[in-house]
C-alpha cells in the first residue's frame, strides 16, 4: 500500500525535478504552459461565433442537410411567428390569395433591420452554412484540443531530455502559425464568396444578413496570428538552447556509451510520432465520421459501412497499436515489434484505399483541415514505420538493459539527468550530485548502479547489466 501511493508522489516529484532544472527547462514549461491556455482561449471564441452564426442559419433552413430538401422550410405553419436562436427570430410570410402558401420568410436578428428571406436565398445558405460554417467549427475544437496535446507534447520533451519531442513541437508551432496566416486569408475569401453570393445587388438574397461575423471572427484571428509568429520566435529560441544543451551530453547519469544514445534517440523519435499520430489520426477519423453522419455526405455515399468499418477498427486498435510500438521496442521484443509494424503498414494501405472514393476524394480537397489532418497521419505512419524499422534492426545493443537500468534507479528515488547545465555553452558542467532515494526492496544502492555503468563504458556488455 505503501508503495502504491509513493509511485505517484515520487512521478510528480520527478515532473517538479525536471521542469525545475534549469532556467531554460522552465521557461520551456511556463512558456507552452502560457501559450497553450492562450491560444486555447482564442480558439473557444472563435467557435463561439462559428457556432452561433451555423445555427441561425439551421433554424432558418429547418431542413434536412440536403439541399434537394430546402423547400420544406417553405411548408404550411400553424404559427406565423417562431424564435429560432436567443433574440433571432423568423416570420413566415404568406401569400395574400393563398394563406397556405408561404412565399418566404422575415428574418429579425436585433438590432439589425428586419429582411426578407425568398426561396432561392434560403437554397442559397446552404452552402455558406454546411461546407464553410460547420466546417469552421470543427475545426476551432480541433484546435483547442491539439493546443493541450501540443502542451503534453512540450512536458514530454523536458521528462525525456528528448530531442525528437522538441523537433516535433517545433515544427507543429511552425504548421499553426502558417494555419493562423492561412486562416486570415480564407475569412477574406469567403467574405467575397458570400458577397458574391447573397449580398451583393441582384443575388437571391440581396442583402448582409450577418454583417458582425467577418469583422468580429478577424479581430480573433489576427491576434491569433500575432500570438502563433511571437510564440514560433520565443520557441525557436528556447528550442535551439534546449538542443544544444541535449546534443552535447551523453547518458552521463548511467554512462552508456554513443551507440545506445543514437538508439534511444531512434525510440524517443518513435514515442514522438506515435504522440503527434493520436492528434493526426483521431482528428481525421472524427472529422470524417462527423462528416459522414451530419452533412449531405451521407445521403451521398455508397459505401458507408466500409467507411464506419474502418473507423471503428482503427478506433480500436488505435491504443493497443501505440502500447506495441512502445513496448517492442522497450524490451526489444520482435514478435511485439513485427506486429507494430504489421500494423502501421495495414493501416497505410486501408486508409489509401479511402481516396477509391470519390466523396472522401471532394470531402478532401474542398476542406483544408480535413485534407492536412489526413496528410499528417499518413507522413507519421511512414516515420513510424521507417523508425521503427530501424529500431528493430538495433535490437540486442544494449537499449533494453539501459532502459531497465534507468527505471531501476526511478524507482529508487533518482531523478533522470539531474546535473547542472551550463547554459550559455550548453553543455554539463559539476559532478552529478548525490540524492535522496528510497532504500529498495533489494538493498541495491543507486551508487551501484551508477558506479558500475561509468567503470564499463568502455567495454559495453548489454548481458552483463546487473537486474
Amino acid at each position: 500500500m505503501i508503495s502504491f501511493v509513493s509511485w505517484p508522489v515520487r512521478k510528480v516529484k520527478c515532473i517538479y525535478t525536471r521542469v525545475t532544472l534549469s532556467r531554460i527547462t522552465l521557461a520551456f514549461f511556463l512558456f507552452s504552459f502560457v501559450h497553450c491556455f492562450a491560444q486555447g482561449i482564442i480558439q473557444s471564441l472563435l467557435f463561439s461565433i462559428d457556432a452561433e452564426y451555423s445555427s441561425i442559419l439551421s433554424d432558418i433552413q429547418d431542413l434536412p442537410d440536403t439541399p434537394s430538401n430546402c423547400d420544406n422550410i417553405f411548408s404550411s405553419r400553424d404559427f406565423p411567428y417562431s424564435p429560432l436562436n436567443g433574440n433571432v427570430f423568423v416570420t413566415a410570410i404568406h401569400n395574400s390569395s393563398n394563406y397556405g402558401q408561404i412565399m418566404g420568410v422575415n428574418l429579425s436578428i436585433p438590432p439589425n433591420p428586419v429582411v426578407f428571406l425568398d426561396h432561392i436565398c434560403t437554397e442559397i445558405m446552404v452552402y455558406p452554412n454546411k461546407c464553410n460554417l460547420q466546417d469552421s467549427r470543427r475545426e476551432d475544437l480541433a484546435l483547442v484540443f491539439f493546443q493541450f496535446w501540443l502542451l503534453s507534447i512540450s512536458l514530454m520533451a523536458i521528462m525525456f531530455d528528448s530531442v525528437p519531442h522538441i523537433l516535433a513541437v517545433l515544427g507543429s508551432r511552425v504548421i499553426l502559425t502558417a494555419w493562423s496566416a492561412y486562416s486570415v486569408w480564407r475569412t477574406n475569401l469567403r467574405e467575397g464568396e458570400f458577397r458574391e453570393l447573397m449580398w451583393n445587388q441582384g443575388t437571391p438574397c440581396s442583402v448582409n444578413i450577418f454583417p458582425e461575423y467577418f469583422p468580429t471572427r478577424r479581430a480573433y484571428e489576427i491576434p491569433d496570428l500575432i500570438l502563433n509568429c511571437t510564440a514560433l520566435v520565443i520557441a525557436s529560441y528556447l528550442s535551439w538552447t534546449l538542443l544544444r544543451v541535449y546534443n552535447a551530453q551523453s547518458f552521463k547519469h548511467a554512462g552508456a556509451p554513443a551507440h545506445v544514445y543514437r538508439i534511444n534517440r531512434f525510440f524517443m523519435a518513435v514515442l514522438a510520432c506515435l504522440q503527434l499520430e493520436v492528434f493526426a489520426l483521431t482528428a481525421t477519423m472524427a472529422l470524417w465520421m462527423d462528416t459522414l453522419l451530419n452533412t449531405a455526405i451521407r445521403e451521398l455515399a455508397a459505401h458507408s459501412f466500409e467507411y464506419f468499418g474502418l473507423l471503428a477498427v482503427t478506433a480500436i486498435l488505435l491504443l493497443p497499436w501505440i502500447a506495441l510500438g512502445w513496448h517492442g521496442i522497450r524490451k526489444e521484443n520482435k514478435r511485439l515489434m513485427g506486429l507494430f509494424l504489421f500494423l502501421t503498414f495495414c493501416a497505410i494501405v486501408c486508409w489509401s484505399m479511402m481516396f477509391y472514393s470519390i466523396v472522401f476524394r471532394w470531402t478532401f480537397l474542398q476542406w483544408p483541415f480535413l485534407g492536412c489532418c489526413t496528410v499528417a497521419s499518413f507522413i507519421l505512419l511512414f516515420a513510424n514505420l521507417i523508425l521503427g524499422t530501424i529500431c528493430w534492426l538495433n535490437f540486442g545493443k544494449g537499449l533494453a538493459e539501459y532502459l531497465r537500468v534507468e527505471d531501476t534507479l526511478s524507482a529508487l528515488g533518482f531523478t533522470k539527468g539531474i546535473f547542472a547545465h551550463d547554459e550559455e555553452k550548453g553543455a554539463p558542467t559539476g559532478d552529478y550530485p548525490i540524492l535522496p532515494y528510497e532504500e529498495s526492496r533489494e538493498g541495491l544502492p543507486p551508487a551501484g548502479l551508477l558506479g558500475y555503468f561509468h567503470n564499463r563504458q568502455r567495454s559495453w556488455n548489454p548481458q552483463s547489466v546487473p537486474s
